[in-house]
């Protein structure tokens, strides 16, 4: 027996690539029409929403738009298959009288859907093409739930009838896709929020106690402080939070015996700095609790220990130069404490001690201290040391333990309900001040010097032949680079007979990005991320055991014939910014790189967005993702909405006449008249033309940061 099926109404969630408005946010979306991005990009001409093809083909994917009162006279259901490997599929029963002011009229079909192509910022395609599917109404105030429904068979040459297979005055309809979001008032929306936010460092507004001032600008808050003798005072104490650069008044080498190392005593004000002596327990703290990775650092300082006494027992009178000790901490350590460094598991009250210095609706600008780093660190590095014996094995170790390099990390700490209604907020940081439209980057030079990336890989490891290496071939093209700067790997290809295959690169939030190759159309397309400890074994262009399960957890089989070559880095010269060198072929490219490398963004509460990088910045941009790119209308000043025509370039034409929107008579509220909108923008009246027409980059608001030095 032959069954034959109907096609399958339904969608793999894989197939959606994104949602606008975002599912479940709140946002200012007044003047913007709904979208979602599908695959494959030939999805909505797969069916007809004709009847029949006798006046051609118009796609079958349509957006219809409920406010929250609507959606009450709307019922919700499913259909059934009739097939037992066949889910049933999602309904809804729409009254004929609301239906038939919601649904887009025929002639607007073809131009409420388009394919859409991404390109990187060197302008090659990057990941495959998607189908938008756009809506014509506009989002109401308060909540508004958004249906993709299947109009396959919907349509006739005269338009949709809502009472044909109509049923109690009510129409069903399949529904692929359904989610929710609120629009508020404008005054609370992303640009207005950003730009009405307290900005400042963070530090107390200061007094008329001069020496009490010297703490509170450097955000410092006076807390209990009960003494082991049982008496009680207050102490000052901040975080590693500060304004601007700060150096300690008071010598501290580390290791440090305990915390009362760390305690300082101000004679002018008389009362103690607990500061670094909270940061030292906390980080002691903070280890014990992650227990895998304190036996790691314990068994490790048991096995050098053993080294060290062995070495001490041998003749005094033979030459002694030192005892040999295993300088290589295990992997896990070496991936904790870079996660510390960057206050990871640091609970948010050691970093903000006061409300007052994050107030609602603010923004508050910092420098890390890296002392207050250095003892977090020293701190965790203490577990196993308890004896004067101890103290002074670790001092041999000095080298080896937690004392990362000093590097000048800066940030911001942004409390706001932007935070909230844009959980996928970007950010970006320049090391000067940008102005609007500025170059990003700028190419300083190029050369084809093979072993390059050998050498930047040894420089890397702070080699010093390498690192003299590369100071000589910057100076020979005009640049200096102080003995300071550092070589830190931020890209690597995975190649297949000397030919990429995969691209390995530098994330956020101690991750490596992994992107697949496609040679034919020079595009990449993202397969997942790994942890960033595994850039040490692609450095050593090696595959550890742990790094072939971690790439088969996103389903990359990497085999013996593949090798690993870098592909790109970045310089941190501390006196000369940021340079970034690409190997494109048989070339490196060397380029000034004004933006800063993002080292954490990550949102700690609700509303609380948390933000560092390496060097100073002094140019903050906030904006949303690029694929976030949504189909909206500027304010007139009349109430009305306009829209701006582009040129070929894809900039709005501010100094022309805009073009005046008009909606649709006998149609719900706030429904565009999308044909006419089409002829006054489009002259070829292509739906792919009116498509970049429509399209709205996406806000920025920038912030340029002064100085909190003098």
């Amino acid at each position: 027996m032959i069954r034959v099926q109907p096609p399958d109404t339904r969608l793999n969630p894989q197939q959606i690539r994104t949602l606008f408005p975002p599912e479940g946010s709140l946002g200012e979306y007044s003047q913007n029409l709904p979208h979602i991005v599908l695959t494959p990009s030939t999805l909505p001409w797969e069916k007809n929403a004709l009847r029949t093809s006798d006046s051609g083909e118009q796609p079958w994917l349509a957006l219809i738009l409920f406010t929250e009162e609507e959606y009450a006279q709307v019922e919700q259901g499913s259909l059934t298959s009739g097939g037992p490997n066949r889910p049933d599929a999602a309904i809804i029963a729409v009254p004929t009288n609301l239906l038939g002011q919601l649904m887009p009229p025929l002639e607007s079909l073809k131009f409420l859907n388009h394919v859409r192509q991404k390109l990187d910022a060197h302008g090659k395609i990057e990941g495959d093409e998607v189908a938008v599917v756009m809506g014509c109404r506009l989002p109401a105030a308060g909540n508004n739930i958004v249906h993709l429904v299947a109009i396959d068979g919907q349509y006739s040459d005269s338009g949709f009838d809502p009472n044909r297979g109509a049923q109690n005055n009510k129409k069903v309809l399949i529904t692929l896709k359904s989610w929710r979001f609120a629009s508020i008032d404008p005054r609370f929306g992303f640009e207005q929020l950003l730009k009405g936010l307290d900005r400042g460092f963070i530090e107390h507004l200061p007094t008329n106690n001069e020496i009490a001032n010297r703490y509170l600008r450097m955000g410092a808050s006076l807390v209990p402080h009960y003494m082991r003798q049982g008496n009680k005072s207050a102490s000052w104490y901040r975080g590693p939070l500060v304004p601007g650069y700060h150096a300690i008044s008071t010598e501290v080498a580390f290791p440090v015996r305990s915390a009362d190392d760390l305690v300082f005593y101000n004679e002018e004000i008389g009362l103690f700095d607990v500061s670094y002596a909270v940061a030292w327990e906390l980080g002691r703290l903070l280890m014990l609790n992650s227990k895998g990775v304190a036996f790691d650092l314990y068994h490790w300082k048991q096995g050098n220990a053993q080294r060290i006494k062995s070495a001490e027992q041998q003749i005094d009178h033979l030459p002694f130069a030192g005892p040999s000790v295993d300088l290589n901490l295990p992997s896990s350590v070496v991936s904790w404490f870079k996660r510390a460094a960057l206050l990871d598991g640091v609970p948010f009250h050691n970093l903000v001690i006061d409300e007052k210095l994050l107030p609602e609706e603010s923004i508050r600008f910092f420098e890390i201290d890296w002392h207050w780093i250095e003892a977090l660190l020293d701190g965790a590095f203490s577990v196993g040391r308890v004896t004067a014996l101890d103290h002074h094995r670790e001092r041999l170790l000095e080298k080896a333990s937690a004392k990362l390099p000093e590097r000048r990390m800066t940030g911001f700490l942004l409390r706001s309900a932007v935070v909230a209604g844009h959980p996928d907020l970007q950010v970006d940081a320049f090391t000067r001040i940008l102005p609007l439209n500025g170059a990003e980057t700028e190419i300083i030079f190029a050369t084809s010097e093979e072993n390059l990336g050998y050498v930047l890989s040894q420089a890397a490891n702070f080699q010093q032949d390498a690192i003299i290496e590369v100071q000589n071939l910057f100076l020979a093209h005009g640049q200096i680079l102080s003995q300071g700067f550092t070589v830190d790997p931020r890209a690597w290809f995975i190649t297949v007979d000397d030919n990429p295959a995969f691209e390995v690169s530098q994330a956020a939030n101690d991750k490596l990005a992994v992107r697949e190759y496609n040679a034919q159309t020079q595009s990449f397309t993202d397969k997942g991320q790994i942890g960033a400890e595994f850039a040490l074994d692609l450095g050593n262009g090696r595959f550890s055991k742990p790094l072939v399960r971690a790439m088969a957890q996103i389903e990359i089989e990497l085999k013996e014939f593949m090798g690993v070559i870098g592909s790109r880095w970045l310089l941190s010269d501390p006196d000369g910014g940021v340079f970034l060198v690409e190997h494109d072929g048989d070339t490196y490219i060397i380029f000034h790189e004004y933006r800063n490398p993002l080292l954490r963004l990550e949102q700690l509460s609700k509303n609380i967005l948390l933000g560092i990088f390496e060097g100073r910045i002094k140019t903050l941009d906030f904006h949303l993702k690029p694929e976030v790119l949504h189909h909206g209308f500027h304010n007139d000043n009349s109430g009305g909405l306009i829209k701006y025509k582009k040129d070929v370039a894809g900039r709005e034409q501010f100094d022309s006449q805009p073009v005046a929107v008009s909606f649709l008579e006998n149609a719900a509220a706030r429904t565009i008249d999308i044909v006419k909108l089409v002829q006054d923008l489009v002259e070829n009246q292509e739906a792919g033309e009116f498509a970049l027409q429509m399209i709205e980059g996406v806000p920025k608001i920038r912030f340029v940061i002064g100085s909190s030095e003098g």
